[in-house]
């Protein structure tokens, strides 16, 4: 390792997070490690949201701000990675906040073990800021191939919940058109040019359960978009047949548990009778609950889904 002291590019996506922004923003001011710039990109807010990030580029010169018409969360990510001068990416959402030892953390144990990618605990917090649950790995994973990694089935999918070295990124970026499933794909990717990968057990994210995010404000046209996807990428990274068959049945419930509008039966039936067949139920339990889902939601289950091709109709 050479001596100079690495930079940490720190990307924030900003839509109408006025409400929780500063409380972020004072989190990357408090860190302890300094060599960091932070990169904030209003997504055409229409509240104070874009004014606050003003207001702490011209307290902290490390902070930079653009500014930007509304395109989603993943051109945010894009601008801010098109812009980041930094060694190293952590993304933090807006309404999040990270501990003052985070980057320090972060930072050392790259340094020491060398690795392209280290993933990390997190906890959950409510509108207020209390702790809601600890989300604490089981076992910290030392320094492994990305191949052993994935074969334990214990990677984490959150672009949040990882620091990327900037190199192995490259020419990658986050699908724009995609709504749901984006962090995945992008980590996916991200990891498949690494060399070694690690995780740690410290939680170092404050992880806010916001029901007014895009997350839990999901349409049934955008899930659907996201199986359609999801499935194409079993075939182009065929190592990660169980993480992505593990997102298509998470999918799958938020359509049978938003009971879909009428309009996307007859096209949710025929997928799932192409797809049902190839997805591996690898736990028992996660079966159950869709039978149970299925069975509690019989009149729309018997509808769902049809032949993949009939779906893009759709998009």
């Amino acid at each position: 390792m050479s001596g100079r002291k690495l930079s940490i590019s720190v990307i924030i996506p900003v839509y109408n997070v006025e409400k929780y922004l500063r409380c972020s923003l004072d989190s990357i001011c408090k860190q302890t490690y300094t060599d960091w710039e932070c990169i904030l990109v209003d997504d055409g807010s229409t509240d104070a949201s874009g004014l606050i990030c003003d207001e702490y580029k011209l307290k902290d010169s490390r902070i930079r701000v653009f500014h930007k018409e509304n395109g989603g969360v993943s051109s945010a990510r894009n601008l801010g990675l098109d812009n980041a001068t930094g060694d190293w990416i952590l993304f933090v959402d807006a309404d999040d906040c990270i501990v003052p030892k985070c980057l320090e953390t972060l930072i050392q144990t790259v340094e020491v073990n060398d690795v392209d990618v280290l993933q990390f605990s997190y906890s959950r917090i409510d509108e207020k800021g209390n702790l809601i649950h600890q989300k604490q790995f089981r076992s910290q994973i030392n320094k492994t191939t990305v191949k052993e990694y994935v074969e334990r089935k214990k990677m984490f999918y959150c672009v949040w919940g990882a620091l990327l070295k900037k190199e192995i990124i490259q020419d990658i970026r986050f699908y724009e058109n995609l709504k749901l499933g984006e962090d995945q794909v992008f980590i996916m990717q991200v990891v498949n040019n690494a060399r070694y990968v690690m995780r740690i057990n410290e939680k170092l994210y404050a992880y806010r359960i916001n029901y007014n995010s895009a997350t839990h404000n999901v349409k049934t046209k955008d899930v659907l978009f996201s199986i359609l996807k999801f499935t194409e990428l079993n075939e182009a990274y065929p190592q990660y047949k169980y993480q992505i068959d593990d997102q298509v049945v998470q999918f799958i419930f938020a359509v049978l548990k938003n009971n879909a509008q009428s309009e996307y039966m007859d096209v949710l039936k025929m997928f799932y009778d192409a797809q049902q067949p190839k997805i591996s139920f690898y736990h028992t339990r996660k079966k159950n609950i869709f039978i149970m889902i299925a069975n509690w939601n019989f009149k729309f289950a018997c509808q769902l889904f049809s032949s993949l091709n009939h779906m893009q109709k759709f998009f």
